[in-house]
């Protein structure tokens, strides 16, 4: 199937990728007949957070620039219902006039399982697929990404799994090596560079060469961008959290993550990344025995047996700062205090007084002095506690 989307000269910047989408949509959903019986998909990981969402559109786009006769279909693995939370990213597309009705979202992964005999999948911002994805896939086909190797898929092209502040930095290093041309791939850019401020704090935190490589790309291409300004819209968007449910909360930035140890004992493991603190979140949402109640039945929902919640935030006194809560279920509380006794010294735990209340709310709560561990740090961590059990 081939598009011919590509529009020379000036006034590119958001209109060939918003057309470009709304093309593969009608191609595949639509009611036009596609009689190929193998589709490709790029996906970023299952919290879908700006960076996600940022890789699998751009690295679609960016292959469609490449070879316009290799579709890659990007999917955001959420449900449709839950993109509305992601306020960052539903600001930035706006701003990128790119609609809703032409995003794909794990619904639409659904209907390809229904239509296609092979699914390829390449990975985005994770390179171990969740067990949803692993059901509606065939096969993995490619990876990029700046988590922890998990050493799988070996064989695949591409493979690039490397450190980065964001991992929209290595979709567009891998991309502008191939394809060499800003003014073409400059439609994507605020998308990728959405995600790099967004993950380095304005390229001011985490970021290394790799970031600030993309970064001088991005400004040769977009000029006239106010970058700073843009950071703080986004930043505005992305911790207003005014409104919703604790369960939406709870899901807006949520992983889970399923560990097996030597002896053949597993865990499911869930995380969820929250920018409030939690004194704001109990404050808002019914003070904290309300909060933790809820909290017992996402992880009840969710089907985990502990379930982790971790904020950051900047306090009144414009300082950063983590906390930890570790909420299992009762099976799992005796493995809870082991794999925390693990974490502890390595997260620099302090443990919030009073934070064990009632027999009938088991939790722990600390403060986190590890300012640099963020989840992609605290779930290898996690794995590694559990892995050490007997």
């Amino acid at each position: 199937m081939s598009i011919n989307l590509y529009i020379e000269g000036e006034g590119i910047l958001f209109k060939s990728i918003s057309l470009y989408l709304s093309h593969v949509k009608n191609a595949y959903f639509n009611g036009i007949k596609n009689d190929k019986r193998v589709v490709n998909i790029v996906c970023g990981n299952e919290a879908a957070d700006f960076d996600s969402i940022a890789c699998a559109i751009s690295y679609s786009y960016y292959s469609f620039i490449s070879n316009q006769n290799d579709i890659v279909i990007p999917i955001i693995d959420i449900p449709i219902v839950d993109f509305n939370l992601r306020r960052d990213v539903v600001y930035a597309l706006d701003q990128m006039n790119i609609k809703r009705e032409d995003l794909f979202f794990r619904n639409h992964l659904i209907q390809l399982r229904e239509n296609f005999e092979q699914i390829n999948v390449i990975l985005s911002d994770h390179n171990k697929p969740s067990a949803g994805l692993t059901k509606l896939t065939d096969k993995v086909v490619g990876i990029l990404d700046h988590h922890q190797d998990s050493g799988l898929y070996l064989d695949v092209v591409p493979r690039f799994i490397e450190l980065s502040g964001s991992c929209s930095s290595l979709v567009f290093k891998y991309w502008y090596e191939r394809i060499a041309n800003l003014e073409k791939m400059k439609s994507a850019i605020p998308l990728c560079l959405g995600a790099g401020v967004i993950d380095t704090t304005n390229f001011t935190n985490r970021c290394i060469d790799i970031d600030l490589e993309a970064l001088k790309l991005y400004k040769e291409a977009l000029p006239n961008l106010n970058i700073e300004e843009y950071f703080k819209n986004l930043k505005i968007a992305k911790d207003n959290i005014k409104g919703l449910t604790i369960k939406q909360i709870l899901k807006k930035d949520y992983k889970h993550f399923t560990y097996a140890n030597k002896s053949g004992k597993s865990i499911s493991i869930g995380i969820s990344s929250i920018v409030k603190s939690m004194d704001w979140l109990y404050n808002e949402h019914g003070g904290k025995s309300n909060f933790l109640k809820e909290s017992e039945v996402f992880l009840q929902e969710m089907h985990v047996d502990i379930f982790v919640i971790m904020t950051s935030f900047v306090d009144i006194n414009n300082k950063f700062n983590r906390e930890l809560v570790i909420i299992p279920s009762h099976e799992y509380k005796n493995i809870s205090v082991e794999i925390i006794k693990d974490i502890q010294g390595k997260l620099g735990l302090q443990p919030v007084l009073n934070s064990n209340e009632s027999d009938a709310i088991t939790h722990y709560s600390y403060s986190q002095l590890n300012l640099k561990a963020s989840r992609k740090q605290v779930a290898p961590f996690l794995e590694e506690a559990f892995n050490s059990l007997q």
